[in-house]
């Protein structure tokens, strides 16, 4: 997580935009000008369903194993899993 925040300043330098949240899903956006990202942290021990619209690329997966991949909404969240997804603008 250290080295991402270095890679990508819209973890450090963005403007914080909670979203709704539901399903047990913890959601928030950070933008800067040219870049924006997706949290979404899913709250229970469960898959759940992660409603959103839109393409991008999941920078970091807490199963560690989606990194890089190319995603499209709606994504389905396993159990306490937290994605950081880097939207295609």
């Amino acid at each position: 997580m250290i080295a991402l925040r270095h890679r990508e300043s819209v973890l450090v330098e963005g403007t914080f935009k909670p979203e709704r949240s539901h399903n047990d899903i913890l959601i928030y956006r950070r933008n800067v000008p040219q870049t924006a990202v997706l949290v979404a942290l899913n709250l229970v021990h469960e898959p759940r369903r992660l409603e959103w619209e839109g393409e991008g690329t999941i920078l970091l997966s807490t199963y560690l194993d989606e990194e890089e991949k190319f995603v499209t909404g709606p994504l389905l969240l396993r159990p306490d899993e937290g994605v950081i997804i880097k939207l295609k603008r």
